[in-house]
């Protein structure tokens, strides 16, 4: 399977747990609706075991993981954070 239809799978996938989301207004969350989805699909053969691998997506994590912990950072309210931990 090429790069570029693994990677459409995993978006399709993506988008229809962003609509289930947004009907069920976050009583069910996406992360559980993309979860649920890939393990019927890995289970019953319909996705093919390396999807994540041929899409290009463990690349792309392992470069963003940088970037995410320093946007987390930066969100951070110091004055807060003060406020917790010194008396």
């Amino acid at each position: 399977m090429s790069g570029v239809i693994s990677l459409t799978i995993l978006l399709v996938i993506y988008a229809a747990s962003e609509y289930v989301a947004r009907r069920t207004n976050g009583i069910i969350d996406t992360v559980l609706t993309i979860s649920v989805l890939g393990l019927i699909g890995f289970w019953s053969g319909v996705l093919p075991k390396n999807l994540f691998s041929n899409s290009g997506v463990e690349e792309f994590g392992m470069a963003i993981v940088g970037l995410m912990l320093t946007s987390l950072g930066t969100t951070i309210n110091l004055s807060e954070l003060k406020r917790q931990w010194c008396p």
